[in-house]
């Protein structure tokens, strides 16, 4: 079975795993893991999430998940790429190299670069080492476009 991988493909990357779900309608959260089968660090605290009803669709080009009018869709072919769709409009995205692993004095770190316009809002809740989570809720204003 050919996947369209060369031996090569992975060889000097930090592997991650990509979690997307929703914690509360309009919310798209993002967990990033790094060896997730680690014992869990402290200290933690109970998020309080209510179900949020979502849509998820894929295709040969993408995979979505829709929380209400946010949408996040995953490229599947060629370099790692996920917008963050506001109804058709893209608020963000995550693009090649913009997720990796950072080693510091202080120790290993996730890290997430995305691309935002003026009067973005994005909120996150970051967990040292086993994850980052990021919500996206929109514009903070409308600006006529």
């Amino acid at each position: 079975m050919d996947t369209g991988t060369r031996a090569g493909d992975t060889l000097n990357q930090v592997p991650l795993s990509v979690r997307f779900s929703s914690p509360l309608p309009n919310i798209i959260r993002v967990q990033i893991y790094h060896h997730k089968g680690r014992r869990p660090r402290t200290p933690q605290f109970e998020l309080y999430t209510q179900p949020a009803a979502v849509e998820i669709h894929g295709d040969a080009q993408s995979a979505t998940l829709t929380s209400g009018a946010l949408t996040a869709r995953v490229q599947k072919e060629g370099d790692w790429r996920v917008d963050f769709l506001d109804g058709e409009r893209v608020v963000t995205s995550s693009g090649f190299r913009a997720m990796g692993i950072m080693d510091t004095a202080q120790g290993r770190f996730i890290h997430e670069q995305l691309n935002l316009g003026v009067g973005v809002l994005c909120y996150t809740l970051l967990q040292q080492h086993d994850f980052l989570g990021l919500a996206f809720c929109g514009r903070e204003y409308q600006d006529g476009s």
